[in-house]
């Protein structure tokens, strides 16, 4: 068994981004750069009820520990561009999970992600865990081919998440494969 240290809270610092541990000076900058329903696509999110219904789990899930959400800053102008998160965190397995991952359109397909990926990955890998895993839906080929290029293997497995079955895409980079050249 590995002896894993925490995953923070802590900001993470990048070239192009900052990961800040989600708090609640973070909500109204989240909640507006959420409001492009395309964003939505593949996440189970009410939109009648916007992001904002969203955050108080998120909270909830920090408080308890099986969580660490962030607030992507783009470093460049300082805007927050959207939240990534650590989730099933399971430090007796030394194992952990990245997804709930969304951007604004102007940070898609930029340097922002895999920098952010990359920013996890190596905290994790620091706290001696040595397991993580991609989560995306099955149909989001964009997502799906950003991990792909961030680790290997991949298996599928199928999750009912918030009551809608979907196909996850894990994609799990393991410890001994760390570390790569940098950011793709």
């Amino acid at each position: 068994m590995n002896i894993v240290s925490p995953l923070g809270p802590r900001t993470l610092h990048g070239k192009f981004v900052a990961l800040e541990p989600l708090e609640e000076r973070h909500h109204a900058s989240l909640i507006e750069a959420a409001v492009d329903e395309n964003i939505w696509r593949y996440f189970p999110l009410d939109l009648r009820q916007g992001y904002a219904a969203r955050l108080p789990y998120f909270v909830q899930e920090m408080a308890r520990g099986a969580q660490i959400s962030f607030a992507v800053r783009r470093l460049a102008d300082g805007a927050i561009v959207g939240s990534t998160s650590y989730l099933a965190i399971t430090p007796h397995d030394a194992k952990v999970e990245i997804g709930a991952t969304w951007y604004v359109a102007g940070a898609q397909g930029s340097a922002i992600n895999p920098e952010a990926k990359y920013l996890l990955l190596a905290n994790a890998f620091a706290a001696n865990y040595n397991r993580v895993e991609f989560k995306t839906d099955s149909k989001n080929a964009r997502s799906r081919a950003a991990c792909a290029s961030s680790a290997r293997p991949r298996k599928a497995r199928c999750a009912v998440i918030c009551g809608c079955r979907r196909a996850i895409t894990a994609t799990p980079p393991i410890s001994r494969f760390w570390p790569p050249n940098g950011p793709a």
